[in-house]
């Protein structure tokens, strides 16, 4: 159905093949993360991916490339997060048993990574307004594409099992009771067994809002006041706010470690940017993370004003990836798009970024809505056509 005859995930194929100088490693430090025969592997994975024909095929490549993402990320402290994926992983495996609807969220993730870069590299807007603006682009948007939905397992719980705030949400059994069982005592002071990990909540949200505030985000209500309505009036744990607040914890555990890393290095110096000391490029790290945890809790809230681009760029970069990938998506009764079933074109002379589906008009223009409620397109025209329109 594609207009030029070239299915999107062939485009893709061809965007990554062709000379990538400018996107990738395009700052000193990134070259200690992947050598170069690394990053060769790991694109002949994206190309597996890609090319892949079976479902579990490419969900095996999907995960094979997430764990090489976050195992990079985490600086060799993979282990404390490794369990937590592989549960991650086999709860969404049998995830249709708690909601008929469920999709799939790890060949997703990479999909929407790969569909980053290839919006990236067509729209130039993207690449001045989101992706220079990001410090260490490719990994930064590699870990926070890939992570982004990573609490959706309690949302798929919480939606579906009546008594799971109740009771704590036992069988979702990631390992993170202390978090689960906080999901509606964090705030009540007498629930002695929670009253550490909610301060510690509680001071997650404070930052998030402080954040938000600095970059002029609005979003209507305090983060805390979301997640208790999603929580305590629909019964819902909203994934992008229970995600931050993993991640959040994993790397409170994380950064004394990594820091101490970086401090004792002696292959780091010649990837110092210069005038930066070790000092400074760890909590410069650190506050990339930040950008990590509020990216993956803006990318589920319905904003009260949508978001610009330069005040979060790789959250805008999320938040339209993520709404926008739909195809090669595993999933439970509703029929699966193809690559072939999708065409993605940006007119440079028109400023339109034009997505055609193979999907019904009202579901076209329902998702054309949903983005333009979330991001403020100053620099570009959103269109989202159906294939029907034409026909």
């Amino acid at each position: 159905m594609n207009t030029d005859g070239i299915c999107l995930n062939d485009k893709i194929i061809g965007i990554l093949e062709s000379d990538l100088s400018d996107l990738f490693f395009s700052e000193p430090i990134e070259k200690n993360i992947f050598k170069t025969g690394e990053l060769d592997e790991l694109f002949l994975l994206f190309r597996s991916f890609l090319k892949a024909n079976d479902l579990q095929e490419r969900g095996n490549s999907a995960q094979e490339v997430i764990e090489i993402f976050w195992r990079k990320f985490f600086y060799g402290h993979w282990s404390w997060f490794e369990g937590f994926f592989y549960k991650l992983r086999n709860l969404e495996n049998a995830a249709h048993l708690f909601d008929p609807q469920s999709r799939d969220h790890v060949i997703h993730s990479l999909n929407v990574f790969l569909f980053g870069i290839y919006l990236v590299k067509i729209c130039n807007f993207l690449y001045e307004g989101c992706w220079k603006k990001i410090s260490g682009p490719f990994t930064m948007w590699g870990f926070t594409s890939t992570v982004h939905d990573i609490g959706y397992p309690a949302e798929i719980h919480s939606r579906n099992l009546t008594s799971c705030l109740k009771t704590g949400l036992p069988d979702i059994q990631l390992g993170l009771n202390f978090l689960i069982e906080s999901l509606t005592n964090y705030d009540k002071p007498e629930k002695s067994s929670t009253k550490k990990t909610g301060r510690r909540i509680n001071n997650h949200f404070d930052m998030i809002d402080s954040y938000f505030s600095a970059k002029k985000i609005v979003v209507g209500k305090k983060i805390k006041q979301i997640f208790n309505k999603k929580c305590r009036e629909y019964g819902i744990v909203d994934h992008g706010i229970f995600g931050s607040i993993i991640l959040t914890k994993f790397f409170e555990r994380m950064f004394i470690p990594m820091l101490k890393t970086v401090l004792e290095s002696e292959e780091i110096d010649e990837y110092l940017p210069e005038g930066m000391d070790r000092e400074k490029l760890a909590y410069g790290f650190r506050d990339q993370l930040f950008g990590v945890f509020t990216a993956v809790c803006l990318h589920n809230i319905k904003l009260k004003v949508p978001l610009e681009m330069e005040q979060h760029p790789l959250a805008y970069l999320l938040i339209l990836c993520d709404e926008l990938q739909e195809w090669n998506r595993f999933s439970f009764g509703r029929e699966i798009l193809s690559d072939k079933q999708v065409d993605i074109t940006y007119s440079s002379k028109t400023s339109q970024l034009i997505v055609k589906y193979a999907l019904p008009k009202i579901i076209c223009m329902e998702k054309e809505k949903r983005i333009k409620e979330k991001l403020v397109l100053r620099e570009f025209d959103l269109v989202v056509k159906s294939y029907m329109e034409d026909s």
